[in-house]
């Protein structure tokens, strides 16, 4: 890959019934989601290909605001 392209992943709890819960008190959306930038990445041309995601890469509101002002300077999300 030559150009910047995210993999964003995002795990929910295997059951659906567990990915949101609500009370009178709360809404609860349980998920993580994780990404990492694929410039520079080979590809395999198999079809498939195993691409390791750092849990330390968590995808929020403020991890896209940082990547989208680095890109904003010119810069690569890393």
């Amino acid at each position: 890959v030559t150009i910047t392209r995210l993999l964003i992943v995002m795990i929910v709890p295997a059951q659906m019934e567990d990915w949101i819960t609500s009370t009178s008190a709360d809404f609860v959306m349980r998920h993580r989601c994780y990404w990492v930038n694929l410039l520079g990445h080979a590809s395999n041309n198999k079809g498939t290909q195993t691409v390791r995601v750092p849990t330390a890469n968590v995808f929020d509101d403020e991890a896209l605001c940082e990547i989208l002002c680095e890109v904003g300077r010119g810069g690569v999300p890393r």
